[in-house]
């Protein structure tokens, strides 16, 4: 794309104002939203947070944050389920405060703009980004599907998810938060704590009986159900529709690769990014 680029920190009067300024130049706004503002990088990077709710799991397995959990062999199925739901529920399901993504939602409520993101949590949405409005290209770590494929379905799994964490021991409080069990120090209390689910709630797809994963694009596996479909067609619209316009790109948390992630995307899907870029602004 061309167009100048430049780096903001909206966190300051003079790198909001020079935003402000940007969007409205610009005919529309394409924000590409990274790790960098999701939910599970919140998580990681609050060591006091992640030994509250997984403190049990950081003791057997030596897990100091989320990302060391990717390449942790769990002792049986059901303590795998038991970690993934707090993981679940924590980053898709309960409200993150994200201060950039509240700003860049005021920014842009009056002007036309379409958000693409790698993140699976749903944070452009719990942020306040218009649902219709956001292509999410990973998937979502709320659904379920198959973990073999035996048919191109996703499950919501909330519902089943809140089961999992109740039979662990946990509550979930009025405004839908996490809630551990406490000592008389205000520290959870794991010993009245489960890692592992009932096996009765482990899931398993219920066309062939084998196990479920979350709907995270991780391999060929991966299910693109047609929400994604439809949001990638709405995407497309959108960009053909300013094809001729002055586009400003956000780039709001991105790592190269994620970058690139989002543009072999949109190249498979033959969604064409305008070439009139105004500005690619990183904050």
């Amino acid at each position: 794309m061309d167009g100048k680029l430049l780096n903001v920190d909206i966190t300051t009067e003079e790198g909001k104002n020079g935003l402000k300024s940007a969007i409205a130049d610009a005919d529309a706004v394409v924000i590409c939203a990274g790790e960098k503002v999701s939910a599970c990088m919140q998580l990681t990077g609050c060591e006091s947070t992640f030994t509250r709710f997984f403190g049990d799991f950081e003791k057997k397995y030596d897990l100091t944050d989320v990302r060391k959990s990717e390449s942790c062999n769990f002792e049986s199925i059901a303590e795998a389920w038991g970690y993934e739901s707090r993981l679940v529920y924590l980053t898709r399901y309960q409200k993150t405060e994200i201060p950039v993504l509240s700003e860049l939602v005021e920014l842009t409520e009056k002007k036309e703009y379409f958000v693409i993101t790698t993140n699976t949590d749903s944070q452009m949405k719990k942020a306040g980004f218009e649902p219709e409005k956001i292509l999410a290209i990973n998937g979502d770590m709320g659904k379920w599907q198959c973990v073999h494929p035996c048919i191109r379905r996703t499950y919501d799994n909330k519902s089943q998810v809140v089961k999992m964490l109740l039979a662990q021991g946990f509550g979930i409080d009025e405004k839908g938060k996490l809630t551990p069990p406490s000592d008389d120090e205000g520290n959870t209390d794991f010993s009245q704590i489960s890692m592992e689910v009932p096996e009765e709630l482990i899931p398993a797809c219920p066309i062939c009986g084998q196990a479920m994963r979350p709907n995270v694009r991780d391999d060929e596996t991966f299910v693109a159900d047609d929400e994604l479909k439809n949001a990638a067609l709405r995407c497309s619209t959108f960009l053909k529709e300013h094809a001729k316009k002055k586009i400003l790109v956000l780039d709001a948390g991105c790592k190269t690769d994620e970058i690139e992630t989002l543009e072999a995307f949109l190249m498979q899907q033959r969604i064409e990014v305008p070439q009139k870029t105004l500005m690619i602004m990183k904050i």
